[in-house]
């Protein structure tokens, strides 16, 4: 049998985490960064909406305030984002039980045996779901 692997990375994450900690960053140029002041200003993640505007992952901050003017700048809480992350792997578990991960927002899945198409839209349709729901 050939396996089939499948490789799952959650775009944007810390800014997508971001926007579901404070959503009235929703539909916004988000991007979360060190600090300007302690000179670890660097972008870490980007909206998507930051992302079209030009904002690149370790760009500086003020490059980052050049290319988008109205953009808005979050501290890292990385806590938080180790919530969501071990969210999504408890839902790859319920898929399979071969998961192995890679930092915060990236893993592979081995679903051989199964259709990868219909674990793809399932796992798509349960993680947004699920992520809607952490408080």
């Amino acid at each position: 049998m050939e396996r089939v692997i499948l490789h799952i990375v959650l775009n944007c994450f810390y800014a997508s985490a971001e926007m579901m900690l404070n959503p009235a960053l929703r539909g916004k140029a988000v991007v979360v960064c060190g600090s300007t002041q302690s000179r670890h200003g660097i972008v870490l993640a980007k909206s998507e909406l930051a992302k079209k505007r030009g904002v690149k992952t370790g760009m500086v901050n003020w490059e980052a305030s050049q290319c988008c003017p109205d953009i808005i700048m979050v501290p890292p809480q990385y806590d938080e984002y180790l919530k969501y992350s071990k969210l999504t792997r408890t839902i790859y578990e319920r898929y399979t039980d071969q998961v192995e991960g890679y930092g915060m927002d990236e893993c592979w899945c081995d679903v051989s045996g199964r259709s990868p198409e219909k674990q793809d839209s399932s796992l798509r349709q349960t993680t947004a779901g699920q992520a809607k729901s952490v408080p």
